[in-house]
């Protein structure tokens, strides 16, 4: 449950499933969305990072990546960044910094309207 009022966020919402309290930031505008979940002794949401859909996060997220759909970022994986995961795709083990916003082939074809 949101503890106070940031972007489209509002105090008292419920997001998806956080293991831990450690595991969303505080600061910043990370949040976690829908059915989402973050587990997993590595697991963390921070900066203005968003999580939505069905995603499974099980490394670090933050800066402003957007990850959502049914992506899966891995126990050792990082995304940060301006980063968009989305559609099926899986990151395991590297770190995901673009300068400008990466995006799935689905989201490609879906054009702009279909950012997370």
């Amino acid at each position: 449950r949101s503890l106070r009022d940031f972007g489209d966020v509002r105090r008292g919402d419920l997001g998806g499933y956080i293991e831990s309290e450690s595991a969303l930031a505080h600061s910043g505008q990370a949040w976690v969305h829908d059915a989402a979940q973050v587990y997993g002794p590595n697991a963390r949401v921070s900066g203005n990072a968003r999580v939505r859909g069905e995603a499974w996060i099980l490394g670090r997220v933050d800066g402003d990546a957007q990850i959502c759909d049914l992506a899966v970022i891995a126990e050792h994986a990082h995304v940060g960044g301006r980063t968009i995961v989305c559609s099926d795709e899986i990151v395991s083990g590297e770190s995901r910094r673009p300068l400008k916003p990466a995006r799935s082939a689905a989201m490609r074809s879906a054009g702009p309207r279909g950012l997370c």
